[in-house]
């Protein structure tokens, strides 16, 4: 146990937030690429199948996320998760996080969903509960809930 440290989750991992090509734009969709949207979030950790496809195209304009991204939806249904089995793009709705290679990422989604209601309370009440990426998702994951991540794992 000694390789146990302290990690902000912004220490380890780049955290995304999703961008959606435009739709009227068809060379950039109809592709084999996932894109993730809350919608495809069925509770299982893992997120296979998806209702939309962009093309190579499409995502070469978005953020892609490398397989094995943990995917949290903040805004709307806040807290939804998942982590992506291939890669793709995710909508403004996801933030991602894309862990650093000496960081289990099934570990981390477990922290993390262990943590999802404190998520949830920091959305302020408005008619679309939203948490934005600049106060919520780094903020919140590097300092307001630091201690429940004080323990996470290196592999190296």
């Amino acid at each position: 146990m000694s390789n146990m440290s302290a990690y902000m989750l912004s220490q380890v991992g780049d955290i995304v937030t999703g961008t959606t090509p435009n739709t009227k734009v068809e060379n950039l969709w109809n592709g084999d690429i996932p894109f993730y949207s809350p919608a495809d979030f069925n509770g299982d950790v893992y997120c296979g199948k998806t209702t939309r496809f962009i093309s190579k195209k499409g995502m070469s304009v978005g953020r892609p996320i490398p397989r094995n991204s943990i995917m949290v939806t903040c805004i709307g249904s806040i807290g939804k998760m998942g982590i992506n089995k291939t890669a793709g793009l995710t909508n403004q709705q996801i933030n991602t996080l894309i862990p650093f290679q000496n960081f289990d990422h099934e570990y981390v989604y477990y922290l993390i969903r262990n943590s999802i209601e404190r998520l949830i309370n920091c959305a302020p009440q408005t008619t679309i509960p939203i948490l934005r990426n600049g106060h919520a998702i780094t903020s919140l994951f590097s300092e307001e809930i630091r201690c429940y991540f004080y323990v996470i794992y290196s592999t190296k």
